[in-house]
């Protein structure tokens, strides 16, 4: 879900104790530290069997100029749960159903996008997608890892050195 404790963007570097032994002091914890272009800098968990895949992944990221969205846990600053999210432009939002689900058409996604009520972030998301499709602009959604539920939405950054925008 969106909230304080998720951060999207784009992977500046990653600092890999395990790869790199000048790093190694800085973290004794012997874990990857991910840093986001414009702040942002956290953890990837070395018990968490994700990590390694995690690690190699945003190193791609990385190299491509690709976003990432990440929740993290605020107590130890570590990434939780990693998604991909993806610029799509908004071709209609809504209206809502009778249980508060928000239909949302994206392209050129052919998937049935919807924002849950339920979502704690839902007026932000919503507004966020109406000001794209009324503007005209790209927006970044992130869906849940199961379905085409919108947890995500943000006004797309501008490409990093040219890449990304597809």
């Amino acid at each position: 879900m969106s909230g304080p404790n998720v951060h999207v963007g784009f992977v500046q570097r990653l600092d890999r104790p395990s790869r790199n032994a000048s790093t190694a002091s800085q973290n004794a914890a012997g874990a990857t530290t991910v840093y986001l272009n414009g702040g942002g800098t956290f953890h990837l968990d070395p018990s968490d069997p994700r990590s390694a895949t995690w690690e190699d992944l945003l190193d791609e990221l990385r190299q491509d100029g690709s976003p990432v969205y990440l929740d993290v846990d605020p107590r130890r600053n570590v990434v939780r749960e990693l998604l991909l999210p993806h610029e799509w432009g908004v071709s209609k939002v809504g209206p809502a159903a009778a249980d508060g689900t928000v239909p949302v058409e994206l392209f050129p996604s052919s998937a049935r996008h919807f924002v849950r009520a339920s979502n704690p972030a839902f007026t932000r998301i919503v507004n966020e997608l109406q000001t794209a499709r009324r503007q005209g602009t790209p927006v970044l959604v992130t869906d849940a890892m199961d379905e085409p539920e919108i947890i995500d939405a943000r006004a797309a950054p501008p490409p990093l050195g040219g890449g990304w925008r597809r």
